[in-house]
């Protein structure tokens, strides 16, 4: 197990959320996570999300294990809801205090001091203008899920979680807006309004949950989002994990830091994308020590190989590969139950269907 992790770009916490531990002769009882990322936002709402996990260490009922979900579901309603119950605000506000007391020097960047003070002092959103906010954040801008999805009561669940932007919110429950999505400075305008639930699991895994569940797609969504976040919290409770956010202006600013944590491994995202191989492990060496691993992937590696691409080929070959394809992914679709669930073939674009066959045949080149 590695006891010191390092994120470059880390934008959210979701990597805690599968975090499995296991256990070696070497290994201290914990891990420690460093995230760090460009993005203040990012910075100061994950600050936020990581002291509600830490709640759950003071509570009077540590060991009482569904004491706790009211921190489960106040991470889960500022994470990925457009509106909050006020417990949950209330909950929020609370973790803003501790964050800003918490910080130390060197993650007490301005930028994102900021936007959690901003947050501090904020009267709040009213429930009518999240929702407008919501709505107007995806006119004409995002096509809607229902269409393709066959089940009537998977279509109505779909479209509400469209309509309002709402995750795991009681229909009894008082509301209000969230302030994490509608109420942020001027300045901030990386945030990202169109963002979906249903873009952060995989349709596959979604429909197995639905299907095993007898559940809703949007239910599995919500159920599995929230088994993660209640692993995260339960490894926080049990001070198996613990979290440390700086926000950068220049990754060069912050290698010697790295350094000195002495990380076991580091996730670099796909920010070799962005750099020549020599200039992106220079920067890996800057900031190792002998022991450290490297963990990174790339996503324009096809820009590099041939064959990747529709253009590579013939007019006869790109038929055979849209053919090859359609057996394929039907094959693969009916063994998921996929086809009781949403129609298919999935509308999509024919020529990412056809270079995300021909990639999965290529990645090995690159």
């Amino acid at each position: 197990c590695d006891s010191t992790v390092v994120a470059i770009r880390f934008i959210d916490l979701s990597m805690l959320l599968k975090l499995h531990i296991t256990q070696n002769n070497d290994w201290q009882g914990g891990i420690h996570f460093y995230g760090y990322d460009r993005s203040a936002y990012n910075v100061a709402k994950c600050a936020i999300i990581w002291e509600i996990a830490k709640f759950a260490r003071n509570a009077e009922f540590p060991n009482d294990q569904s004491s706790y979900m009211k921190y489960v579901h106040a991470i889960m309603q500022v994470w990925f809801s457009s509106t909050w119950t006020f417990e949950t605000e209330h909950i929020f506000h609370e973790a803003i205090s501790e964050a800003l007391r918490s910080r130390t020097e060197f993650e007490n960047d301005e930028s994102v001091e900021n936007i959690l003070l901003h947050w501090l002092h904020s009267p709040g959103v009213t429930i009518d203008v999240a929702r407008l906010m919501w709505m107007e954040a995806r006119e004409y801008r995002q096509l809607s899920k229902a269409g393709s999805i066959l089940d009537l009561n998977d279509r109505l669940a779909v479209l509400e979680y469209e309509l309002t932007g709402s995750v795991t919110i009681p229909r009894e429950e008082s509301l209000t807006g969230s302030t994490v999505m509608f109420d942020c400075p001027d300045e901030i305008d990386n945030r990202n309004n169109l963002e979906s639930i249903f873009d952060c699991v995989d349709m596959e895994t979604i429909i197995l949950r639905a299907n095993t569940s007898q559940s809703t797609l949007f239910n599995a969504v919500e159920d599995i989002l929230l088994d993660g976040i209640e692993h995260f919290v339960g490894r926080a409770l049990r001070r198996e994990v613990d979290v440390t956010l700086y926000q950068y202006e220049n990754i060069d600013d912050c290698l010697g830091n790295i350094q000195q944590i002495v990380p076991d491994v580091i996730y670099w995202g796909n920010l070799p994308d962005f750099y020549t191989p020599r200039a992106f492990h220079n920067i890996a060496r800057n900031c190792s020590t002998s022991g450290t691993r490297h963990v990174a992937y790339s996503l324009n590696w096809p820009r590099f190989v041939f064959g990747t691409h529709m253009a590579d080929y013939p007019d006869h070959e790109i038929q055979l590969a849209l053919d090859v394809n359609e057996s394929i992914r039907d094959i693969f679709s009916d063994a998921l139950g996929m086809s009781d669930r949403i129609r298919l073939p999935i509308p999509t674009d024919p020529a990412a269907v056809v270079t995300h066959e021909l990639c999965a045949r290529y990645y090995i080149e690159w």
